[in-house]
């Protein structure tokens, strides 16, 4: 099986919802991974808007996210 990165909080293509966007109630959204590579010891997470009106936007970016956390 493929390793996966979602949010329960939407579907994968849908719209973020209120709560998480800028205008709202701008909270990070909650993430889950699912099938890691075996041996994985930490995670890489980088949010880019590439839609933004100036171009690509970077949002934030996470290093040495511990793999076994949720």
């Amino acid at each position: 099986m493929a390793f996966t990165r979602e949010s329960p909080a939407f579907e994968n293509g849908q719209v973020i919802p209120e709560p998480y966007v800028r205008n709202g109630g701008n909270l990070s959204p909650p993430l889950q991974w699912k099938n890691a590579p075996a041996g994985t010891r930490s995670f890489l997470l980088v949010v880019e808007d590439s839609d933004a009106t100036r171009g690509m936007f970077r949002h934030w970016a996470v290093y040495d996210i511990a793999a076994g956390r949720d």
